[in-house]
């Protein structure tokens, strides 16, 4: 079995499903689109520092560690 990489997306998606949050429902509360989401987990779309930390925010997370 290989072990995947673990990019920010896939953390950022795992997290998402953990609290049972679908793409909508987090795009609403981040004032994002479900498409930008999708591409974030896809890791299709880069995100800086700044923005992670608004996905750590949106999903609970009091620190970024909380999602290795």
């Amino acid at each position: 079995m290989s072990k995947q990489k673990l990019t920010n997306g896939r953390m950022i998606k795992e997290a998402r499903i953990d609290r049972g949050l679908s793409k909508w429902q987090l795009a609403d509360k981040m004032g994002l689109t479900r498409e930008y989401i999708k591409d974030v987990e896809l890791d299709k779309a880069e995100i800086d520092e700044a923005m992670f930390s608004e996905f750590c925010k949106a999903l609970g997370l009091r620190r970024m560690e909380d999602l290795v």
